[in-house]
């Protein structure tokens, strides 16, 4: 069974946490139909979304992969223990290419230790 999610990894929740707006961000714009160019990460979502879009969105993501290594691995091994896959595909929308490499980094490295 193979499943899809997106993902964000760093070397901690914060910095993953503050890449992962770049995700929400365009969910959030979607929605609006603002539909644009990738948006640079913000510090906090508060002020940029509505209560309801917070909500439609996080409902979205719910399955999305993110954190420091530690957290990350726990999210994969829910998802993959709710999805019963054995072959996982992972979006990284990271607005910065260095970070995204980082992220893939971190993913492959996460792979050795499932």
């Amino acid at each position: 069974v193979m499943a899809a999610t997106m993902g964000v990894m760093d070397d901690t929740d914060a910095e993953a946490n503050y890449l992962f707006t770049t995700v929400q961000q365009t969910f959030v714009n979607m929605r609006r139909n603002a539909r644009g160019k990738m948006p640079k990460p913000i510090q906090s979502m508060d002020g940029f979304w509505s209560e309801m879009e917070q909500i439609a969105v996080e409902h979205t993501l719910r399955y999305a992969v993110g954190g420091g290594p530690e957290t990350a691995t726990a999210r994969m091994r829910d998802f993959i223990a709710a999805t019963n896959a054995d072959e996982i595909m992972i979006s990284m929308p990271i607005h910065s290419i260095e970070a995204r490499l980082r992220s893939v980094d971190l993913f492959g490295k996460m792979r050795e230790a499932l």
